[in-house]
């Protein structure tokens, strides 16, 4: 496993969600970078737990059959004061526009691995 760094919540569901169905794993790799978590995936190394939302090409979220456990949904939630400010409305256009969505941030994390070449 490529997990974030304790205290994350993907990093204990993902952790709890194993435990759950007795599956065996190793975390091989801690990091507070996304970047570098992608990195280890994406060389074949490990998995990790992260949002459909913000899977990258090339790698695929794992399922039930394959022995990984489905992840509880998540939110992000921005809080704004009224009247809300310009920055604030761009702030919030750009988290909708990242996570692919029109609609509240709902987010439903998920175990992801490297797509595997046919």
């Amino acid at each position: 496993m490529a997990l974030f760094q304790s205290g994350c919540l993907f990093r204990d569901w993902a952790l709890a969600s194993l435990d759950g169905i007795g599956r065996p794993y190793r975390i091989a790799y801690t990091s507070a970078s996304f970047s570098s978590i992608l990195a280890a995936v994406n060389a074949g190394l490990a998995v990790t737990a992260l949002c459909h939302s913000v899977l990258p090409a090339g790698v695929r979220p794992l399922s039930l059959e394959e022995g990984f456990p489905p992840l509880p949904p998540t939110n992000i939630t921005l809080h704004r004061r009224y009247p809300v400010s310009a920055v604030a409305e761009c702030l919030a256009g750009y988290m909708r526009e990242s996570f692919n969505t029109d609609t509240p941030l709902a987010l439903i994390p998920t175990l992801g691995v490297t797509e595997v070449a046919a």
